[in-house]
């Protein structure tokens, strides 16, 4: 495929990890953070795909896995979400990114192959059918006003930016959209990939 330019990477990486119980960005597969296989996988999707945006983690981190060199970006108004997370990144980047790709650090089996069919598809917004994320958004000045309007009021999600900005969907590749967010879908995730 060719070159995207001016489209950056985001990792989400920002939640609270209520429901894990810890802090999932730590937790280790494959003997590899998933803060650090995120940052991997974005650097790998710049790579394929030859985009010349900046790659970001979003989210409030006190140390980076090592060898990353990634600016962090502290959500605006911290607790509200990976639409909040959305907003400050958009605000951050544009207008030098003309959109954003946004990497859930929970789910550790994206890869680059299927991070580039978001990437070279056109659209505001961009996602696989059936999910929320990851999402490729505009940052153009409209974009982010829809962003910063459902960010302040009562439909602060990522699916009621999907819903508002008629978004391009991209059939899934099933095997690699499994998102891990409770000690259950941890210990499955685990052992899937101890059987392989």
């Amino acid at each position: 495929m060719g070159r995207v330019a001016g489209q950056a990477i985001a990792v989400l990486a920002g939640g609270l990890s209520r429901r894990m119980g810890e802090d999932k960005r730590w937790l280790r597969l494959d003997g590899e953070a998933l803060i650090a296989r995120a940052w991997r996988l974005a650097e790998a999707t710049r790579a394929r795909t030859r985009t010349t945006g900046e790659i970001v983690i979003s989210g409030a981190l006190a140390s980076l896995p090592a060898g990353c060199t990634a600016r962090v970006i502290r959500d605006g108004e911290p607790e509200r979400g990976p639409l909040e997370a959305i907003r400050t990144v958009l605000l951050a980047l544009a207008p030098a990114a003309e959109r954003v790709l946004f990497i859930p650090v929970d789910m550790p089996l994206l890869t680059a192959v299927e991070l580039e069919r978001l990437l070279v598809q056109e659209g505001d917004v961009v996602h696989f059918s059936g999910y929320e994320l990851p999402i490729c958004v505009s940052t153009s000045l409209a974009t982010r006003d829809v962003v910063g309007a459902l960010a302040r009021g009562s439909r602060r999600s990522v699916r009621a930016l999907i819903e508002a900005l008629a978004a391009v969907t991209v059939a899934a590749n099933e095997p690699c959209m499994v998102n891990v967010n409770t000690p259950e879908e941890w210990s499955a995730l685990v052992r899937s990939q101890e059987a392989k």
